[in-house]
């Protein structure tokens, strides 16, 4: 069996906000149609022509070829085509609007052959973690495995809702109840509203908020879910429990800066993973960080990263590399 190469994804599929609209356009209409049983497909009798696809994968995971352990729960999900998932020793083969759920540490692979002929379908991934969850999609052919970059959901509401959500359809064994169709939808439902981020972004992030005080930690989530929306410190300031002015006294003893400043920092950085990952034109990245006029956007980008955003969009080379603590994060975070 040949092995397959992983290829980014690039152009308007590559958006964050694209993934959130297809979980709004596809899979909460399942849900709403069919409730949690599009996750619960039975198996397929496993024949002889069964088998693993060969791909390449990005981080440290190297070769895929085996079933491995999931590093978190995740829902998969197929958009269009069909495709074969391995779960539990067991082959689901799947058709457009149908998924599989995986539990944390349970062996599964994605993706399968059916006669040595590789189902062509385009999938959609969300793994839940205790800050909310990641998303991302790819699609196989007979020559590649193409997958987008990967987006952090910052919103710890998601986890509270999957675990209800777990009770009732796994532990209480009723996927099929009411209160199990009601937990997914709002969960699905909640997990299109913040702002995407970059999962590399946001792993960064994450290592220095343990050392934060809690108010300014809830500061920094809220400016991360609305990173492409005016920064209000008023507005964050009143979701905190604090005034204006101690918003700004935290941020300037433990990081140096005001909230302001911040956000800009973190538009920034997200607009230059986004360049470097999705191949997205610098006048479409500037709109999605929350930027309307291009001409301040592109001077502040120059000021702060020493080059043009349009010279990051061209050399796609240039793509940030983690230090090796957030690479390890990365690959936990990432299914």
């Amino acid at each position: 069996m040949k092995v397959l190469p992983t290829v980014p994804m690039v152009g308007q599929e590559a958006i964050g906000r694209t993934i959130q609209n297809l979980i709004a356009q596809k899979v909460i209409p399942a849900i709403e149609r069919k409730g949690a049983r599009i996750f619960f497909s039975p198996p397929t009798a496993t024949p002889k022509h069964f088998g693993f696809v060969h791909f390449s994968d990005w981080g440290t995971m190297g070769l895929r070829e085996k079933p491995y352990p999931a590093s978190a729960p995740f829902f998969l999900f197929l958009l269009s085509g069909e495709g074969l998932v391995y779960v539990r020793e067991n082959w689901y083969h799947l058709v457009a609007g149908h998924g599989i759920f995986v539990p944390h540490n349970c062996l599964h692979f994605p993706h399968g052959t059916i006669n040595n002929l590789i189902p062509h379908g385009r999938w959609l991934w969300v793994n839940v973690h205790p800050f909310g969850a990641v998303i991302h999609q790819c699609c196989l052919d007979d020559d590649s495995h193409f997958r987008s970059p990967v987006y952090a959901v910052v919103d710890k509401r998601l986890f509270w809702l999957f675990q209800e959500w777990e009770k009732e359809a796994i532990t209480r064994g009723c996927p099929d109840s009411l209160v199990s169709k009601s937990l997914l939808l709002a969960f699905f439902h909640l997990l299109v509203k913040p702002a995407p981020i970059p999962v590399s972004v946001w792993a960064e992030i994450s290592l220095m908020l343990p050392e934060l005080p809690a108010t300014l930690r809830e500061a920094i989530l809220r400016l991360i879910q609305n990173y492409d929306a005016p920064c209000r410190l008023e507005d964050v300031s009143k979701q905190c429990g604090i005034s204006v002015f101690y918003l700004c006294k935290l941020f300037r003893r433990h990081l140096g800066t005001n909230p302001r400043a911040y956000a800009q920092r973190l538009r920034l950085k997200i607009a230059k993973q986004m360049l470097a990952e999705t191949g997205v034109s610098p006048y479409k990245v500037c709109q999605l960080v929350g930027y309307s006029n291009y001409n301040y956007f592109r001077k502040q980008f120059q000021r702060t990263f020493g080059f043009a955003p349009s010279l990051q969009a061209v050399e796609h080379a240039k793509v940030w590399s983690p230090n090796p603590k957030t690479a390890a994060l990365i690959d936990k975070l990432v299914p």
